[in-house]
């Protein structure tokens, strides 16, 4: 009986191990099929944040871009058809700088890198006209823009280039886009545009002088209270009270300034628009 009682007691560390070992290697390959899991949805999702990170802005319309050379191009306009799966963009260029030949070549891919065709409706010195057609089930279009300087004197020619960006769901939308039109109806649509554009430079000034006007009122009402309070207060006080007084003048004096500019931009812009109307009734 006694051997046999010995015989237990002796197998029980035996089992206990036994089960400690087990447990080990259970918790083991929960570790590892954890760490692959993971590993498998980071692959599933890293598309999406990625793109987010890497997310590309549309170009902003009306901003110059300065090339090396000193030669500028400003995008002016782009649109999208859905309807007519089709682009029109337009690309006003300064080379008054250049003192040689030179040409323009333009691609445009998607952002798989597809490159899809692009037609030069229009060109002349100050800008030029470009169709985008047949165009794919897509997200974004980069145009590529080469501007190729002659240097003459069996010297390489010089290209400069530049991508301009465009995402589908921020474009404007207009299915009337007239792939065919004539040279008169190309300077009057750029006429037009110009209008528009600088139409819309006015209604920002005068949003940005409002927004001026309203914080000159703020710093004003702050300094009246501060006023108010450095009767009651102490030398050491007062001194301090009347540094930030004398901060909220000069931001005051900033803002009064930053309103003088704007009222000066606006009216120059009002005169060209007077001066684009007249050129517009000429056409007509």
């Amino acid at each position: 009986m006694l051997k046999k009682i010995k015989e237990r007691w002796s197998n029980i560390p035996i089992q206990k191990t036994r089960y400690s070992s087990g447990r080990g290697t259970v918790i083991l390959y929960m570790t590892a099929l954890g760490i692959i899991v993971a590993g498998f949805l980071f692959f599933l999702t890293s598309n999406g944040w990625m793109e987010t990170e890497n997310e590309v802005k549309p170009s902003a319309i009306d901003v110059p871009i300065r090339l090396s050379s000193q030669s500028t191009i400003v995008l002016k306009k782009w649109v999208y058809s859905p309807e007519q799966k089709m682009m029109e963009i337009e690309l006003h260029k300064d080379n008054s700088y250049l003192s040689t030949d030179y040409s323009y070549t333009v691609n445009a891919f998607t952002e798989s890198g597809r490159q899809v065709q692009v037609v030069v409706s229009y060109n002349c010195d100050d800008f030029m006209v470009l169709h985008i057609v047949d165009l794919p089930h897509c997200k974004r279009i980069d145009l590529q823009v080469s501007l190729t300087i002659q240097n003459g004197n069996d010297e390489s020619d010089t290209i400069e280039t530049t991508t301009l960006s465009s995402v589908l769901e921020t474009v404007q939308i207009d299915d009337s886009i007239q792939l065919e039109n004539t040279e008169a109806g190309y300077q009057l649509n750029n006429l037009r545009n110009e209008q528009i554009l600088t139409d819309m430079k006015i209604k920002e000034l005068q949003s940005d002088t409002i927004e001026s006007q309203q914080r000159i009122e703020e710093y004003q009402q702050k300094i009246d209270e501060l006023t108010q309070k450095q009767s009651y207060q102490t030398s050491e006080e007062s001194k301090n009270t009347q540094q930030k007084i004398e901060q909220l003048e000069a931001a005051i004096t900033k803002e009064q300034k930053a309103i003088s500019d704007r009222e000066g931009e606006a009216a120059e812009l009002q005169l060209k628009i007077e001066e684009l109307e007249q050129k517009i009734a000429d056409f007509e």
